[in-house]
């Protein structure tokens, strides 16, 4: 099959893939490990990288219907490539996200790099770069729709059972608002949250507080794009 088609109900095969990848560790040297395949993308909180479809789109080859946020299948394409300097810990990754017509340059490709850093046993640091790069084809004119998003990230429990995270992004790029224009993307997002857990009690049950704010589109400007992409997060409030 082609990489970022994930359709299977047009072809004789009777087998559904969810994920088939292959990992190769310390790859050319230690600290190095590759992972190529049909594989799960996760990093800090999935606020931009999570599922390829994002958890308000249904896979194609998912079998729920109508509650997309259920479906386990969130499986990228990818190449990605860890290097472990504890404790710095970085990924870069590329993946075919869709691949659309197969003689047609109108696939959606994800690219980025992500660095976790940890301070201390108690906090970490995370500092990312992921870029959406979608080819589309109107009127015969090609325009690019990409998306930068620029990101970090801080998690810390330097009070026992107590975790605080705080979360920012700012998105640049061009968005095709037309078959001949394009607007500059100025999109930014925010999140913050308070967990307390409660380990000594049955069940071990915990209680959040949580704060997300999203850029939304403005109909009076039409330069600019300042709506929020949600990439490919995987987040439900």
């Amino acid at each position: 099959r082609y990489w970022g088609t994930n359709d299977i109900s047009n072809t004789t095969t009777d087998i559904d893939l969810d994920l088939a990848y292959v990992t190769l560790k310390e790859f050319l040297y230690s600290p190095a490990t590759l992972t190529i395949g049909k594989q799960e993308l996760r990093f800090g909180n999935a606020m931009i990288v999570g599922n390829a479809f994002t958890n308000n789109i249904r896979s194609s080859d998912s079998n729920l219907s109508t509650d997309p946020d259920l479906s386990t299948r969130k499986a990228f394409d990818a190449i990605r490539l860890t290097l472990n300097y504890d404790p710095l810990v970085i990924d870069v990754v590329g993946a075919k996200v869709e691949e659309g017509t197969t003689n047609v340059d109108d696939d959606t490709n994800l690219y980025g790099i992500n660095a976790n850093y940890a301070l201390s046993k108690t906090t970490t640091v995370e500092g990312y770069w992921f870029e959406k790069h979608t080819q589309r084809k109107a009127n015969t004119q090609n325009k690019v729709d990409r998306v930068d998003t620029l990101g970090g990230r801080v998690v810390t429990s330097a009070i026992e059972n107590l975790v605080y995270q705080l979360e920012a992004a700012y998105q640049l790029g061009r968005s095709v608002v037309s078959a001949s224009d394009t607007a500059k993307r100025r999109a930014w997002a925010v999140e913050t949250a308070l967990t307390y857990n409660m380990p000594k009690v049955k069940y071990t049950p915990s209680l959040t507080a949580l704060y997300a704010y999203f850029t939304g589109a403005k109909d009076n400007d039409s330069k600019v794009a300042r709506a929020w992409d949600p990439m490919f997060e995987d987040q439900t409030f």
